[in-house]
């Protein structure tokens, strides 16, 4: 995986655009991420956009809250 690749992730994301933090998640769960994006994926399960929580929370729920460390408690 490339710089670019995650720096674009990244951006999508943490996007302040619905559909953008959606396209984040759907190319997210294309790759492998690296655990610094797993926080970033299981905060989007709080999106105001229930589309992109649930999206979310099949992600995270595929990754394990398990290998997620930095998810709270």
């Amino acid at each position: 995986m490339t710089k670019d690749t995650l720096e674009n992730l990244r951006k999508f994301l943490e996007s302040d655009d619905p559909g953008l933090r959606m396209m984040g998640l759907s190319m997210a769960k294309g790759i492998k991420v690296p655990d610094s994006y797993k926080l970033v994926m299981a905060l989007s399960m709080w999106d105001p956009e229930e589309e992109n929580w649930k999206a979310a929370k099949e992600l995270v729920k595929e990754i394990g809250l398990e290998n997620i460390p930095e998810f709270p408690g």
